[in-house]
């Protein structure tokens, strides 16, 4: 942990520029490290869903973004690409939800 003596000093003190630049910088250090626990957490948490669904949810987000010259072939698209996956992934997954496994966000193990 970064620790200076300048964060300890009285707000009516005069600080060197130095002592300032040095705060800061632990300062927006502690918060990167911070953030990128933060997102890796949420990469692992991601990770445990069922990951064809995952790709196919992103796929037909960004053609709905970039690529779809109308709503109506963007919906197509999504049901182009994701009828495929209920039949793989969703019956399987509802399988175990109802035994238990996913309720309240907790998953048991990883897929």
């Amino acid at each position: 942990m970064c620790v200076h003596v300048c964060a300890y000093l009285p707000p009516h003190e005069s600080v060197s520029l130095q002592c300032s630049l040095t705060y800061l910088v632990c300062v927006f250090l502690r918060v990167c490290v911070s953030a990128l626990q933060a997102a890796l957490e949420l990469a692992e948490q991601i990770s445990t869903f069922p990951q064809q669904c995952m790709r196919a949810d992103r796929s037909s987000a960004l053609y709905s973004v970039y690529d779809a010259p109308s709503f109506s072939l963007a919906l197509q698209y999504e049901m182009d690409h994701g009828a495929p996956i209920i039949q793989t992934e969703s019956v399987a997954g509802a399988t175990t939800f109802s035994s238990g496994t996913g309720r309240g966000g907790k998953f048991s193990s990883k897929r």
